[in-house]
């Protein structure tokens, strides 16, 4: 078997596995190599089909998608991973990172609960809790100035919040002034008639 059909089913199984302890890569590289006696899991011509990250062998695509799934903030995504094919559209990939192309480059970030990054996101990822709303504190952790954002949002009556949870406006409208006066004014007496 030639080098090129060895590397590329080599690349092929590693992108659609995910990453692999040494033992199974070596059976996974057994298994591909066959009857090619010449072929060592460390022989040079396999070095850009796997790499050791974290304690374990995995397609380099996979390992840069590790690097990424430890930010919450968008991070340039390389060349190379935007321009594969089967690495960077795994099953792997796609379940730890969320990428997103911001003025013509691709970003990726971790794959966070709600996939909040910026102001319009957090307030679809609101509306789309109806309901039951979301906790301030999942919502903070989304990214860096979630908080900061969550609080103009507040602040400009763009959401409902209690000092838990935060609702959008389609859930819980605004109630006008003199109608919310009226009514506290009214809860107030039933309160002192009791």
């Amino acid at each position: 078997m030639c080098v090129h059909k060895l590397t590329t089913a080599l690349s092929t199984q590693l992108a659609a596995l995910g990453p692999r302890s040494e033992e199974q890569y070596t059976a996974l590289f057994n298994r591909i190599a066959g009857s090619a006696s010449w072929a060592t899991p460390d022989s040079p011509e396999f070095a850009l089909c796997a790499v050791r990250f974290d304690g374990k062998v995995m397609h380099p695509l996979h390992a840069e998608a590790i690097k990424c799934s430890r930010s919450v903030d968008f991070m340039l995504l390389p060349v190379n991973f935007v321009q594969a094919k089967a690495g960077g559209r795994s099953a792997f990939v796609t379940s730890i990172i969320d990428t997103a192309k911001i003025k013509g480059q691709w970003y990726a970030r971790a794959k966070t609960r709600h996939q909040m990054y910026n102001p319009a996101s957090m307030m679809a990822g609101i509306k789309a809790a109806g309901l039951k709303g979301i906790l301030r504190s999942e919502i903070a952790g989304e990214y860096k100035e979630a908080y900061t954002d969550l609080e103009t949002l507040i602040h400009t009556s763009a959401v409902f919040a209690t000092p838990l949870r935060v609702w959008s406006r389609e859930v819980a409208p605004e109630v006008p002034r003199e109608q919310s006066a009226a009514f506290r004014k009214k809860f107030r007496s039933l309160l002192h008639g009791i």
